[in-house]
């Protein structure tokens, strides 16, 4: 009874065993099946799409990021020397063209146009007295000239007259501003002065305590005793120098006015010449004319002439260096680097990328450009006037369209291990005021273009050894796709340029997505990872 009974558990254990085999094999077969029908789909249940080979525009461009920079910096220097008086602009002001940005000191200059002024109104003087002489030289008197002549003496005298009287009255308004030079000069001295004696008795009062103004402009913060101590120290330091500046300005006022005194003089002198060379010609218009008298008072007239002429040219050069003791802006800009400042000698500074030098530097920037690097192997294929669009890190959503103004010949110096890099100036084409120099950029450049030709999108393309392939449509659903060989020309960003082996409208297969299979052609493998076919055919067996 004993054995009967593990007999017939030992039948049951097997059947129970055959029937869970039977079920396992049954659910894995179900699985794989159903796998292998979701990646090898029955062709009935492909839903494929198609692209048509179309007529449009294949675009190639290359991009590289860069700077935006002025379009143009201009640097701006004195053409004479001196020291610099005025400075009339400060960086990142706007200058308009025409715009006097700096002086240097002009009284010499001032001093020759004053002279050569005087020169030329004396040497037409002596040209008038010279035809003067002539014309008394080659006519006789007439009562009307005795009467013209009368007249001329008279305005002479007036002149002379005038001339004193204006020289009488600036020496009294000299002496006024001589006084007014001097008050300054004594009130910068005054408060000189007194700031001093504040200092020196506050310094002596803490002195013995160990302060000094070196011992409290070493100090990170302050108390009260050195506080007052450093802010009398700079009222007097300030006093020191309204001082030296009043007495400066007096050494400049008196010599303009020792200058403008001397030509009130050189005025005085003319006057009296005129008036005793007038006289002269009257004393000698008496005389009875001769051929040679006539013939000396025609060269006086060509030699008062020549005169004139060259004492015209001395004004014009005198005035011209007069004006290159002024800087003036050549354009509208920005001032963006100044060198100097007042009371030193205009030296140069440079900035940007082109290392632009001079003592004041004014960059267009209502007009940018863009210096990009690319890649040598993109280089090639960039000119000058092709189009690009830009874009920027730091203004989102806005693209410009650009130009490429200029390519560099020689690569970046900086370019870093393999990647050698070439300047691409692209100028902005249309300006827009959220745009600024310094931002971040990307240029994207077209290299070609080709117009309105028969194109497919790159990715409906295979490339094989053959050449390019592509899957035509099956002309039934019961055919196969053909495999179309295909001629391209351009290889653009997204689309590639058919040159021969469709025609337009015709439909090739487009790739699905995840195209590639998980198993080779020809059904699933054989095999089952970790032995389960063989386990269960066996057990199914």
């Amino acid at each position: 009874r004993f054995q009967s009974s593990k007999f017939r558990s030992k039948s049951i254990m097997k059947k129970t065993t055959v029937i869970i085999n039977s079920a396992l094999s049954i659910l894995l077969a179900a699985g794989l099946f159903t796998g292998y029908s979701i990646l090898h789909p029955r062709k009935e249940d492909v839903k494929e799409t198609y692209e048509a080979a179309t007529l449009r525009d294949v675009v190639k461009t290359v991009s590289a990021s860069g700077k935006v920079e002025p379009l143009s910096e201009l640097g701006l220097n004195f053409t004479s020397s001196g020291q610099l008086t005025e400075l009339n602009v400060s960086v990142g002001e706007y200058v308009s063209k025409g715009r006097v940005l700096a002086k240097i000191d002009d009284q010499s200059a001032n001093s020759n146009v004053l002279q050569a002024s005087a020169t030329l109104v004396q040497a037409n003087q002596n040209l008038v007295s010279a035809r003067n002489t002539l014309a008394n030289t080659s006519n006789p008197k007439s009562s009307i000239d005795l009467a013209y002549q009368d007249k001329q003496l008279n305005s002479q005298k007036l002149a002379l007259t005038q001339a004193k009287a204006n020289l009488e009255q600036f020496k009294a308004t000299m002496s006024d501003s001589a006084k007014s030079y001097q008050n300054s000069v004594d009130s910068a001295q005054l408060k000189y002065d007194q700031a001093k004696i504040t200092y020196n008795n506050y310094l002596g009062t803490y002195q013995g305590n160990g302060y000094s103004y070196s011992y409290c402009s070493t100090l990170n913060s302050v108390n009260g005793t050195c506080e007052n101590l450093l802010s009398y120290y700079f009222s007097l330091a300030n006093a020191s120098r309204s001082l030296e500046d009043a007495k400066l300005t007096q050494q400049q006022n008196l010599l303009k006015d020792n200058n403008s005194l001397q030509s009130y003089q050189n005025s005085v002198d003319t006057a009296q010449a005129n008036l005793d060379s007038f006289n002269a010609q009257i004393s000698q218009s008496n005389q009875p004319s001769t051929e040679g008298s006539i013939k000396v008072a025609n060269a006086q007239v060509e030699q008062a002439e020549e005169n004139v002429k060259s004492a015209k040219a001395s004004l014009e050069y005198a005035k011209s260096q007069l004006e290159k003791t002024k800087l003036i802006s050549p354009i509208n800009g920005f001032i963006v680097a100044i060198a100097s400042s007042i009371g030193q000698t205009p030296g140069t500074t440079s900035i940007g990328s082109n290392n632009t030098s001079g003592f004041i530097i004014i960059a267009t920037t209502n007009e940018l450009q863009v210096r990009a690097q690319f890649a040598e192997a993109d280089i090639s294929n960039i000119r000058s006037g092709q189009t690009a669009e830009l874009t920027f890190d730091a203004v989102s959503g806005l693209t410009v369209a650009g130009t490429v103004k200029s390519v560099a010949q020689i690569n970046n110096s900086t370019s870093s291990g393999s990647v050698v890099t070439y300047d691409v100036v692209v100028k902005v084409s249309k300006q827009d005021k959220s745009i600024k120099a310094g931002m971040t950029s990307k240029a994207t450049i077209k290299t070609n273009v080709k117009s309105n030709v028969l194109s497919l999108p790159s990715s409906v393309l295979t490339s094989t050894p053959a050449g390019y392939f592509v899957k035509l449509k099956p002309l039934s659903k019961d055919s196969d796709p053909k495999q179309q060989k295909v001629e391209v020309g351009l290889k653009g960003d997204t689309y590639v340029e058919i040159l021969s082996g469709l025609k337009e409208g015709d439909l090739v297969i487009k790739p699905a997505s995840g195209a590639n299979s998980v198993f080779p052609a020809g059904g699933i493998p054989g095999g089952l990872p970790g032995g389960l076919g063989g386990g269960l055919g066996g057990s199914l067996g």
